[in-house]
């Protein structure tokens, strides 16, 4: 499904519906950022939808569309792995009343980026076991920031897998 994780390599994976309301068109400007720290990111998109090829046309126009494996529809077996292969969840969706596949991600234990003001403040807190950002803006700078603090990651994924969500 994916090229074998490179040393260092910092993962990103989001699952969602590639429709307008999800705002997949978010994530590129998000690996930009994360990618302009200088480490290996690599993000990977399960999902399909209308705006897949709107999404892979985004990315490579921000020159990152090569750090971008839009892998389409998968089982919850293939994204269960997913998630045991990546450092971090983003969801860009800034009118989320719950988030379920977020949900998912931070039951099996990793950290997840979003937006606040969602319904992922249920089951994320920012800080502690995920990050909460305020803005579009905000969120591609939480990207670069956990890309470039390997301690951070690590701090927020323990937290995410010791305090499973009530």
């Amino acid at each position: 499904l994916l090229p074998p994780r490179a040393p260092g390599e910092v993962r990103l994976v989001a699952a969602m519906r590639l429709a307008r309301k999800k705002r997949p068109l978010v994530l590129p400007r998000a690996l930009a950022a994360a990618l302009a720290t200088g480490r290996s990111v690599r993000l990977v998109v399960a999902g399909d939808g209308p705006l897949q090829a709107a999404l892979a046309e985004a990315a490579r126009r921000a020159g990152v569309g090569d750090r971008l494996h839009l892998v389409g529809w998968q089982s919850r077996a293939v994204l269960r792995a997913l998630h045991a292969d990546a450092d971090l969840f983003v969801l860009p969706t800034a009118e989320e009343s719950f988030g379920i596949a977020a949900l998912e991600a931070r039951a099996a234990g990793l950290p997840v980026l979003g937006r606040a003001g969602t319904g992922l403040a249920d089951f994320v807190r920012d800080g502690v076991d995920g990050v909460l950002a305020d803005s579009d803006e905000a969120l591609a700078l939480a990207a670069a920031r956990l890309a470039a603090d390997a301690p951070a990651r690590a701090r927020l994924a323990a937290h995410a897998r010791a305090a499973p969500p009530t």
